[in-house]
This record gives C-alpha cells, structure tokens and sequence, in this order.
C-alpha cells in the first residue's frame, strides 16, 4: 500500500511539471522592427509603430496573461500583459512597441540603434531573449523557422504571419562602393572606377533607377561623356543588398 501511495505521488509530481514547463517553453520572440515607417500600421492609433512578434510552438493556445515584456533584460518587469490574450497554437501575436502603455502596448519604444527584448513568464523566469544590432528601416529581424533557427533578416517583414512566406537574409550588406569621382559639372569625359574594399558584386544603373539583382554587374570603368546619374551597389549572396550610392 504505502509503495502504491509512493508510486502515485511520483506520478502527481511528474504530470504537474508536464503541465507547468511547456508554458514556459513554447512561447517565442519570433520577429521584431525597431524602425517601421510604411510596413504595418497599428490598428488602434493608426501609426506606423514597432513592434514584436511572438509565437507559440505548443499544440494547444496560451493566455499570456502576467508574462513580461522588456527592452531591458536587468529589469524583467518593465511591462506586464496584465489582460487575458490568447496566442493559437502554432499562431503568432503582435505586441506594439510604441510607449503608448496600454493593451497591447509597451510603455517604451524599441531603440533602432540596438538594444535588447526579454520575455519573461509571471513567476519572472526567462523564456527567451534577443540582443540586436543597429537596424535599418522597414527591415524586420527574425528567426529562420517560427521559434527556432538563426537570427537574420527579412526586407519583406512578416507580422502576424509565418517567418517562412518571406526570403531569409543571414544579414545585411554594411559596405558601400567607393566611386573615383564625385558628382559635379566636368568638361571633359570622366572615367570613372567603382570600388569595394569588403568584397562583393558591384551592380549600377545610368538611368536614375535603384540597382537590382539583375543590374548591369561593374566590371571596368565606364567612360561618361553626358550628364549622367550613376547609382551603385554591393551584393553578396544570402544576404540584403547594401547601400545605394548616386553620383551625377
């Protein structure tokens, strides 16, 4: 009798530690923006505001009600959902970021120049955490699979949607093409050298138009003899195309 009694206490202990972790465990910070100028706009105050995505990786949806989200891993409480909200399971919820503080509004802002997103469950125990970088406009930071893989980018931002509709990007091109010549009034025709120190493919337009994949690739210099715009850029494989560069 008292070994069954043993038996059936272990048994109590183990479905209540299945029943307590997966809570903590299946929600994930999915995809963010810290600068979002014409992506999506936020609903209740119609602006175009930061925000956060999270999602759930569990088979059955969470209220997230009394977990924390923060810009700030050393104060875990900085701001509560303090109302029920439901994420489906394998669903995805927005959490604006824009010091509106209230409903699903954060009392700070997320910093484009970089900083850090904590979640936090209500018992104040950390679920997951991201430390970004400076971010460019209308490019959201994500995972490469719904609540796991690599961090990277996405020059199309999927809020409120799967991070797999949309093309990864291990990172974003930081380096610029060097031009030999500036832009101004010349009388004679220029020859004109485009380079990069950081490696790369450097593709340009004559016509005012933004470079693309499929943009005349520099091979020598080109020999302007007429006003001309010239706009330039580095490729890399798997990663957003760099800066654009315009000299006329």
């Amino acid at each position: 009798r008292i070994m069954r009694q043993h038996i059936r206490y272990i048994i109590s202990v183990i479905l209540l530690l299945f029943h307590i972790h997966p809570t903590y465990s299946q929600i994930w910070i999915n995809e963010f923006i810290a600068s979002n100028s014409s992506i999506n706009q936020d609903p209740d105050y119609a602006e175009f505001s930061d925000w956060v995505e999270l999602y759930n990786s569990g088979q059955v949806a969470m209220n997230l009600k009394g977990y924390y989200l923060t810009d700030n891993l050393d104060n875990p409480v900085k701001w509560q959902i303090t109302e029920n909200f439901y994420i489906e399971s394998r669903g995805f919820a927005l959490i604006w970021t824009d010091g509106m503080s209230g409903g699903m509004h954060t009392n700070y802002k997320l910093a484009a120049e970089g900083e850090e997103i904590g979640l936090f469950s209500p018992t104040k125990v950390l679920l997951d955490s991201i430390i970004f970088s400076a971010q460019k406009t209308d490019i959201s930071a994500g995972r490469s699979q719904n609540g796991s893989g690599v961090w990277g980018n996405y020059l199309i931002p999927t809020p409120g949607a799967s991070n797999t509709t949309s093309e990864f990007f291990a990172d974003y091109t930081k380096n610029a093409p060097d031009f030999s010549v500036k832009g101004g009034i010349y009388e004679s025709t220029q020859s004109l050298e485009l380079t990069t120190q950081l490696g790369g493919t450097i593709r340009y337009t004559l016509d005012g138009s933004e470079p693309q994949e499929t943009s005349q690739v520099y091979i020598e210099p080109l020999e302007l003899s007429a006003n001309t715009v010239v706009r330039a850029r580095i490729f890399k494989p798997g990663m957003i195309p760099g800066p654009v560069v315009t000299q006329s």
